[in-house]
């Protein structure tokens, strides 16, 4: 009787033992799974939360839209991405899109689509230049430019009125600028100076902190950042040709 209690003992000793160690491994087993729960849960926090999500897709950026001008025909139309050339849609004239940089003397004709940059070192002498966008920090002596959308004027730009034609103009900070002539354009931006004789404005003039008007003015549209200087007879309102 006394092996088989022993016996007994000896095999419910065994059966306790099993049971504990199912039971660690088990608790082990539940640890390591809560712990790899918190771990991706710290990381799905870190790396980017449901409104991160919604604000990335929110925000797809679309590919920039362009106008453009036919130098054939005249016809305005748009583009969009950033490509090379295009074939106008009316007159099917090619025309190239690329920007170019005058850094020395010139003497060539130039049709873009892009942007024209004359640097402080150059000097267009007897050139046809036609561009969206012209960015003058040298001299245009000879020839003529046209600026379809925007003439950009830089502190060492200088050119005869009667050489230029833009539908905006743009006086950057630092830059004089005097229009002897009635000059007329769709809006005018002022960050540095411009003394106009009789300028007229069928949009906005915008004279932004540090800029400064004289001369005498007829705009639609009227803008004065603070800081910003006017010393001019203004009329403000529709032309006096009924332009809407």
């Amino acid at each position: 009787m006394a092996r088989k209690r022993q016996s007994d003992m000896v095999e419910g000793f065994e059966v306790f033992k099993a049971l504990n160690l199912t039971q660690q491994e088990s608790l082990r087993r539940g640890k390591s799974a809560k712990d790899s729960a918190a771990s991706k849960g710290d990381s799905a926090e870190g790396a980017g939360k449901p409104r991160k999500i919604a604000s990335h897709i929110g925000h797809t950026a679309m590919p920039p839209k362009h106008e453009l001008a036919c130098f054939e025909c005249g016809f305005n139309f748009q583009i969009t991405g950033k490509i090379d050339s295009i074939e106008c849609p009316r007159c099917k004239v090619p025309i190239s899109l690329r920007d170019v940089t005058i850094d020395s003397e010139w003497f060539d004709d130039i049709k873009t689509g892009g942007t024209i940059l004359i640097t402080a070192n150059a000097v267009v002498k007897n050139s046809e230049l036609i561009a969206k966008e012209i960015v003058l920090d040298g001299k245009i002596e000879d020839g003529s430019v046209n600026a379809y959308q925007r003439l950009i004027l830089m502190p060492n730009g200088f050119f005869d009125e009667e050489l230029i034609t833009a539908r905006d103009l743009i006086v950057e900070s630092k830059t004089s600028l005097t229009l002897e002539k009635a000059a007329h354009f769709q809006n005018v931006d002022i960050g540095g100076s411009l003394t106009a004789r009789e300028l007229e404005v069928d949009c906005l003039l915008s004279v932004r902190t540090g800029g400064i008007f004289s001369g005498k003015v007829q705009a639609r549209r009227f803008r004065l950042d603070e800081g910003g200087g006017l010393k001019a007879r203004l009329k403000i309102g529709e032309q006096q040709n009924g332009g809407t």
